[in-house]
């Protein structure tokens, strides 16, 4: 039986690393040593890039040369109990989109509960439509559209439900799946949706 081994590092923090380097692929790697004192955790991840193409290079087109991101990774609790998460993404003018959200009981899908709210806020986005040129003539974007929802899960039970909002009217989409039972259920709700917004050339609108 080998001894037990008694515990002798207490840093309270795991790592911390300023600025990181991507390789040659675009990966960054991280390696660090858990303190033995550590029962809950805490993280926190930012990126700031001026170019998007700084990110992975190999996937990023040129029309989105030069746009600025950023993004933003939060999280603490234990290995089975988020106590809170949060995810930012932004690029000025064009994208603002939090998340938040916590959970239960990771580690146990069956008895896991889990909620996440997100509110995503896009404005002069046409820039897009380059990335579709084979539609370039039929798709427009809106000058703004908002996307708003929420998830959960709760013992085997998962639900999600989301709004996209533009020129006036908005779209819902509203869905369960519960695995105890295999029963699902799905709505999709239209309220003065303006699709001429999107597909001008095929609206009936």
């Amino acid at each position: 039986i080998s001894p037990e081994q008694i515990r002798q590092n207490f840093a309270e923090t795991a790592f911390f690393y300023p600025t990181l380097q991507t390789n040659e692929e675009g990966d960054v790697f991280v390696n660090f040593t858990l303190p033995e004192s550590n029962t809950t955790w805490k993280l926190q991840m930012l990126a700031n890039t001026k170019d998007l193409k700084y990110l992975y290079p190999a996937l990023i087109p040129p029309v989105l040369d030069g746009r600025i991101v950023s993004l933003a990774l939060t999280a603490a609790g234990t290995l089975g109990d988020i106590g809170k998460a949060g995810l930012d993404i932004s690029s000025p003018g064009h994208v603002a989109f939090p998340a938040d959200g916590a959970a239960r009981n990771v580690l146990d899908p069956g008895r896991m509960e889990a909620s996440a709210r997100f509110e995503g806020d896009f404005r002069d986005m046409a820039f897009l439509e380059a990335l579709l040129p084979a539609l370039r003539r039929r798709i427009a974007i809106p000058d703004r559209i908002r996307l708003r929802g929420t998830a959960g899960a709760n013992k085997g039970a998962f639900s999600a439900a989301s709004t996209l909002s533009a020129d006036g009217g908005e779209i819902a989409l509203q869905g369960r799946l519960d695995t105890r039972s295999e029963a699902y259920g799905i709505e999709l709700r239209c309220d003065s949706f303006p699709l001429n917004s999107f597909l001008p050339a095929d609206s009936l609108g």
